[in-house]
């Protein structure tokens, strides 16, 4: 779409969704998930875009939504979806979406993934409400095509278990199938106005 276009019909439209994810768009990708921070000038401008008429912002990530919203504390009342949609929180931070978690199965890939993580130096395991995650970042090159046969493997169970298994910026992911950010922008649409034009920034396709 021509930018020029796109303008006019942001311009045009009654009221505005501005969607954005975390990592890799308003925070910089680190070594270790646990460090990203957001950029200041990032959260200063969608705090303004937040307090603009007919305007709503959302964070939308595969982390936790209380993890995301002691990371964008500093924006205040703005919507956020976490674990790839599987939680929705309103502005005022009440939980107004929360998936059924597939626990049993969960629980036996995060089995078989810590057995991974105990073969495979470098590389750990993030077990979430709604999925559970193998990051490979810090794995060393020479030892990477055993984490990748191992992981492999590990996804095909997860999908015999009726998982979604997502390859992200060196990590994978198994989530139920139920739970993604189209879905879930798709419902927190229809809490909006109609006729809200919805624009999303983000790094990838998770």
């Amino acid at each position: 779409m021509d930018i020029s276009h796109f303008i006019e019909r942001a311009a045009a439209a009654p009221s505005l969704l501005l969607a954005t994810d975390f990592d890799g768009t308003i925070a910089e990708i680190t070594m270790v998930s646990g460090g990203a921070a957001a950029a200041p000038v990032a959260l200063q401008a969608l705090r303004a875009l937040s307090r603009a008429p007919a305007t709503a912002v959302a964070i939308v990530t595969g982390r936790t939504i209380h993890d995301v919203a002691a990371r964008t504390a500093a924006l205040g009342a703005v919507w956020r979806v976490g674990e790839h949609g599987a939680e929705i929180a309103a502005p005022g931070g009440e939980l107004v979406y929360k998936a059924e978690a597939p626990v049993e199965a969960l629980d036996a890939l995060e089995r078989d993934a810590d057995e991974i993580a105990r073969r495979v130096p470098a590389l750990w395991v993030e077990r979430k409400r709604c999925s559970i995650a193998l990051h490979w970042r810090l794995v060393a090159a020479e030892d990477r095509p055993a984490a990748f046969a191992a992981i492999e493997v590990w996804a095909g169970a997860a999908r015999r278990r009726g998982l979604v298994v997502m390859e992200g910026r060196s990590i994978h992911e198994a989530r139920g199938a139920a739970n993604d950010k189209g879905v879930a922008l798709s419902s927190l649409m229809a809490r909006l106005p109609p006729g809200t034009l919805i624009v999303y920034a983000g790094d990838d396709t998770t």
